[in-house]
């Protein structure tokens, strides 16, 4: 597995990285089987995260969706977050541990879901217009790429549709409260 600094990689543009990833994998062999796109975000989306390499060690950060990638790999669950500071993969078990309180610490509206998006799915459903950072980062800040739109417009599901915890979808996609680190 290579360092992060080897993948595709736009600050602030995690489902679209998580995206590339996915598809970098594929390229690279692993089984799309054995891929899930987790996006996490709560009702308010707002989800404290930890240890992001965004904010300063030891301080939380406020997201209002985070995605990442799970891959297993010899029957262990390994997740892909190229905004932590944590090791690149790490072990699902050590991730969550490290980067999210206790969801018994929260108040429950801030608690957190998690989105289970089977990576195929993703790669062939996802479609990004990028509206989310319109007007909140300058355009010198936006991937370099065109967004990336799924080839079947029937089937595209955007962003806002993925992280509206309430919102069933077609693409095999399921949601569980977040209960335990």
């Amino acid at each position: 597995m290579k360092d992060k600094k080897h993948y595709h990689y736009t600050a602030l543009f995690c489902e679209e990285n998580i995206w590339h990833l996915a598809k970098t994998l594929e390229n690279e062999g692993f089984s799309m089987e054995n891929m899930t796109v987790l996006l996490l975000s709560n009702p308010l989306q707002q989800i404290v995260v930890l240890n992001q390499s965004s904010c300063p060690e030891g301080e939380a950060v406020i997201w209002d969706y985070h995605v990442i990638l799970q891959l297993e790999k010899n029957n262990q669950p390994w997740i892909y977050d190229f905004d932590s500071r944590l090791d690149f993969p790490i072990s699902k078990k050590s991730y969550f541990c490290a980067s999210f309180p206790k969801p018994d610490a929260l108040h429950k509206p801030y608690q957190m879901f998690i989105r289970y998006i089977p990576a195929n799915n993703y790669l062939q459903r996802f479609s990004s217009d990028r509206s989310h950072m319109k007007g909140i980062i300058s355009a010198d800040k936006f991937p370099s790429y065109p967004p990336i739109l799924a080839k079947r417009i029937a089937e595209r599901i955007t962003l806002t549709e993925y992280f509206d915890i309430s919102r069933c979808l077609s693409d095999g996609s399921w949601v569980e409260r977040y209960l335990d680190n």
